[in-house]
């Protein structure tokens, strides 16, 4: 059932067995899978917009403190609507990387305190849910075939071919709104936006809710999942620490920090045999596209992160002509050349001096205003510096291509390019001190609160992270209403 709360005097239920406080891709996929697995459980799903994108006054929670940094497009990257970010979501899907999940020293990660196998079983259902027609993400299997239009890395110890899929994209709140209208022990709040948490004897006793019209009121649930976003998650969990158990997630040092974002750079133009073509394309298991990634061992042996490039052709330079490239004497092969834009996406190193703050400045509904103050770590360039230097060596050893690299000053040291990826500021480890939740996604010494969404990611990787996100909200799933093999859609 679907209430919005403006409709209504006081709330439909007063107590309730779970409590999702969310409705995006996570909210949505966990509300659905644990009333579906446990009929006997009543769940609510609690969405602080409507149905339709907020207007400005509706908006007005997510304008920033006035003494916000302005490092980060905090207003332009979140939704506040059913469906959440869902509903600007392009559909680039692919699961975060083994590697991502190992301890990596020369990135600063200690890794994911879980393996990266007890997420595989996951991403094929939240495939299911992202609407993607297949789960294969090998791109020599799938792009066997394609060579004259990928560069050839048979050979490279540096490059490998990655891949992505594509989600229609699935607006969540669009394609499972009939299932949250239709789900008898379901209701979906909308316009019932959480302001505050009741703790006490080390668990969440109630949840408040509040509106704008003044509604407010108090909900009693037996679990409570943070499923807001990779902003408000923070925010709201900060907005909680006075009354956080000592020792507990809520007290944690990391709360807060960490905040990260894939890093758009582009850093060079590239002289590359002609034809090559890294764009979208069709395939008998659905649409799919490859980029350029780094082999596993290269990271370890160069000190690497994770990272994809793609090349756009472009119109050709005046520096070099692409005619030099079928010069045998200048090193290469000879053969048909063209100039290419490299683009790059570098997952970044996580630091703790990347943050989600609290101002004093409040909202209308007296929740503290965001802040947030994204820095990029300080090695970020350098190994953006370092991977343009192997790529140069990689491409001229082989006598594939030149790079024409910008200045560093341009490439790097300028604000890079936000993608919206929204991770980390309330990561997943093993001790309070350096995380906010355990393995389970509960939030340390908090007996009956759990956090879904990329801000537990605890390292990045470069993929997309919906479908990881999603893939969390599974395994949740999962954890709460008691394990069965992972299903697809809403069954």
């Amino acid at each position: 059932m679907i209430i919005d709360l403006l409709d209504r005097p006081r709330l439909p239920l007063g107590e309730c067995d779970v409590c999702v406080l969310g409705a995006g891709p996570a909210g949505i996929t966990l509300a659905l899978t644990l009333a579906a697995r446990r009929p006997d459980w009543q769940v609510v799903l609690a969405e602080a917009g409507g149905e339709a994108l907020s207007t400005p006054e509706e908006n007005d929670s997510y304008r920033p403190a006035s003494d916000d940094p302005g490092t980060y497009p905090i207003t332009a990257t979140r939704l506040r609507l059913l469906g959440g970010t869902s509903n600007h979501w392009g559909g680039w899907s692919r699961p975060l990387d083994a590697e991502i999940f190992q301890p990596r020293p020369w990135m600063e990660c200690d890794g994911w305190p879980i393996p990266y196998e007890a997420l595989v079983p996951y991403y094929g259902s939240a495939a299911t849910w992202c609407e993607i027609g297949a789960t294969g993400y090998d791109a020599d299997a799938h792009l066997d075939g394609s060579g004259s239009t990928l560069l050839d890395v048979a050979d490279s110890p540096l490059l490998c071919h990655r891949l992505f899929r594509f989600s229609p994209p699935t607006r969540f709140g669009q394609r499972y709104r009939t299932e949250l209208e239709s789900t008898p022990n379901l209701q979906c709040w909308l316009n019932a936006t959480a302001t505050g948490l009741d703790l006490g004897d080390g668990q969440v006793r109630e949840v408040e809710i509040a509106h704008r019209a003044g509604l407010r009121a108090r909900l009693r649930a037996r679990h409570f999942i943070v499923a807001m976003g990779g902003i408000e998650n923070a925010r709201f969990l900060l907005a909680q620490q006075k009354q956080a158990p000592a020792g507990s997630g809520l007290a944690s040092p990391a709360l807060g920090r960490y905040f990260g974002d894939h890093l758009g750079f582009l850093p060079a133009i590239a002289l590359l045999p002609g034809r090559l073509d890294y764009g979208r394309r069709a395939h008998e298991t659905g649409p799919v596209m490859p980029v350029l990634g780094l082999r596993p061992q290269a990271q370890r042996e160069l000190g690497l992160p994770n990272c994809s490039l793609t090349l756009v052709p472009i119109d050709e330079p005046q520096v070099l002509p692409s005619r030099y490239g079928r010069n045998r004497a200048f090193g290469l092969r000879g053969e048909d050349y063209w100039w290419y834009r490299l683009q790059v996406v570098l997952e970044p190193q996580p630091n703790p001096d990347s943050r989600i703050l609290l101002s004093s400045e409040r909202d209308a509904l007296g929740v503290p205003r965001v802040r947030v103050d994204w820095r990029m770590h300080g090695r970020d360039r350098e190994r953006g510096e370092r991977l343009m230097d192997a790529l140069v060596r990689d491409l001229g050893s082989r006598r594939q291509g030149r790079l024409l690299l910008h200045p560093p000053a341009s490439a790097f040291e300028r604000a890079p390019t936000f993608v919206a990826h929204h991770m980390g500021s309330t990561r997943m480890g093993m001790e309070p001190g350096n995380s906010v939740v355990d393995a389970d996604c509960r939030v340390h010494g908090v007996e009956n609160l759990y956090i879904a969404g990329s801000s537990v990611f605890p390292a990045y990787g470069f993929s997309n992270p919906t479908l990881t996100i999603v893939a969390l909200a599974l395994r949740l799933a999962d954890h709460l209403g008691g394990a069965r093999s992972p299903g697809g859609g809403t069954g």
